[in-house]
């Protein structure tokens, strides 16, 4: 028995080990060329033309209210005392302190929670999920509210496990939200895989796009959001100040009239709503 013993762990450990050296050679495969439908080609072919504010989707969302009363950061991202998977140490050192602003993820918390009145129930997609931050935000502001699903679209590339801190979080909040669910799907965005299987968790109420920041990227995130948002749905664009990519791509969005209501939201590094 002692040599069959010897002999499993063995066979264990060199599994292990192959195992370890096959995930780090899938790290450094090269990354999937970006796959442009053709409503996306026409875009990239058009100007973009200048945003005008939708009074309704300001009525609907009354952005002073976004603004006010913010939530902290523990009772964001903090579970007994004590920080959440989904919390680098690292991202404390931000030089614009992304990560505790008043006017970034507690801008979210209320938006999610004005999004969200009156529904029975509330499904979100986020493309590019990083570490789960927006997860977590989501099932704070709507997991007590409604029976609410997250489903978030990551290569799991940006961050080292990112994926897996994303989904311990998760695990961690359903324990006090038992009627938030989740789920996550690795891959990019633009694969026909991953959309099919976005597809199969939608339609969504709210979509987050927060992944490639290229111009043909983000347009081919913008095709895809409109698909999958449920009647009424709504699409947030993050970095619309921060990367000039970004607004373009809403305002070629527009232009080839694949949304109709546009609402800007002064958050720290700029906010875009948007209607199909």
């Amino acid at each position: 028995m002692g040599l069959r013993r010897r002999l499993g762990h063995r066979v264990f450990q060199g599994s292990m080990r192959l195992l370890i050296r096959l995930r780090e050679r899938y790290r450094h495969l090269p990354v999937p060329a970006l796959a442009i439908p053709g409503d996306v080609t026409e875009a990239l072919a058009v100007r973009g033309g200048e945003l005008v504010e939708s009074r309704g989707l300001a009525a609907r969302v009354q952005p002073g209210r976004v603004f006010e009363n913010p939530a902290s950061y523990e009772d964001l991202f903090c579970r007994g005392g004590e920080p959440l998977p989904c919390v680098l140490p690292a991202d404390h050192l931000a030089p614009d302190g992304w990560l505790t602003h008043a006017g970034y993820y507690p801008a979210y918390f209320n938006l999610y929670r004005r999004c969200s009145e009156g529904l029975a129930s509330v499904r979100m997609l986020e493309i590019g999920v990083r570490t789960g931050y927006q997860c977590a935000v989501f099932a704070r502001a709507c997991g007590r509210r409604a029976p609410s699903l997250f489903v978030g679209i990551d290569p799991n590339l940006y961050v080292r496990e990112g994926m897996l801190l994303a989904s311990r979080t998760c695990r961690a909040l359903k324990e006090e939200l038992p009627r938030f669910e989740y789920a996550f799907i690795e891959g990019y965005s633009w694969e026909n895989i991953v959309q099919r299987s976005a597809e199969c968790s939608g339609p969504f109420d709210l979509v987050h796009i927060d992944g490639d920041h290229s111009l043909a990227g983000k347009l081919v995130d913008l095709a895809f959001a409109r698909r999958l948002c449920a009647p009424g749905g709504l699409v947030l664009v993050d970095d619309f100040d921060h990367h000039t990519a970004v607004s373009e791509a809403v305002r070629r969005a527009f232009a080839c009239g694949w949304y109709t209501e546009f609402l800007y939201l002064p958050t720290l590094r700029g906010l875009a709503v948007i209607k199909p």
